[in-house]
Order: structure tokens, then sequence, then C-alpha cells
């Protein structure tokens, strides 16, 4: 297992992104599943710095991530606000695009 820790800032999330990408490669995902991979963990660490913390360097992200014979572990820790997914409405996928909301989807 590797492990990264980095503050909760927007411009670490290339350190993150290229954290993840080599791990995936480590763990023989194809190219597609690695930019899933990127694309998933970007979005949750940005979402832990913007939610969680409120906003840029109010914490610290630690990424984890395992390489198994079946694939690829990640692990995202912080120390911030929880969030209860419980408390939040499902969008409206079936709106216009012109009338979906630009966040929340993640």
């Amino acid at each position: 297992m590797k492990t990264i820790i980095v503050p909760g800032r927007y411009e670490n999330l290339v350190k993150l992104s290229e954290f993840v990408r080599q791990s995936a490669q480590e763990a023989g995902l194809e190219s597609f599943d690695i930019y899933s991979v990127e694309t998933a963990v970007d979005e949750a660490c940005a979402n832990i710095i913007e939610h969680a913390y409120g906003g840029e360097g109010q914490g610290e992200i630690e990424c984890c991530c395992e390489v198994e014979e079946t694939g690829l572990i990640v692990r995202l820790k912080d120390h911030g606000k929880p969030f209860n997914p419980e408390t939040v409405r499902d969008p409206n996928t079936r709106a216009p695009l012109k009338k979906r909301q630009s966040h929340g989807l993640g």
C-alpha cells in the first residue's frame, strides 16, 4: 500500500491524480479505467476541499492506494465536516440539459 498526504488545496489535485494514475497503472488497469479512477478521485478530493473543509488550506487529504490481484483500492481520508448523503435530494437527471443543476451529480 502507498500513501500520500497533501494540504487540501486545489493545486494539489494534480499531485493526487499523478499518484492515483501510477497506482492504477501498477494494478494493470486499462487506459479508460485509469482515467475513470483519476476522475472519481479528483471529484472526491475537490468535494473534500469545498464541502468538508469549507475552502482551501483548512486541512489535509490522505490518499491510500492498494494494488490487489483483482484491481485497485483507493481510500481517501480527511478530518473535515462529515457528509450525510441522506440529507441530499436526488438530482433530476430527466430534466433538459439547460435546466439541470451544474453540481451535485458526483
